[in-house]
């Protein structure tokens, strides 16, 4: 699954963007699919996407 620039820009100040690029990746890793963010550019936004 690929998570659009929309859904991870702004992650690390939006709690409610982050919470739904969250909840996406989460129902992708349950699927037992891959998962890649577009537009992740800091350790910051890693770490909030991929906990």
């Amino acid at each position: 699954m690929k998570l659009a620039f929309k859904f991870t820009n702004g992650v690390s100040k939006n709690e409610k963007q982050k919470k739904v690029a969250q909840e996406m990746l989460a129902i992708t890793h349950k699927m037992g699919a891959k998962a890649l963010a577009e537009g992740v550019e800091t350790e910051e936004q890693k770490l909030l996407l991929f906990v």
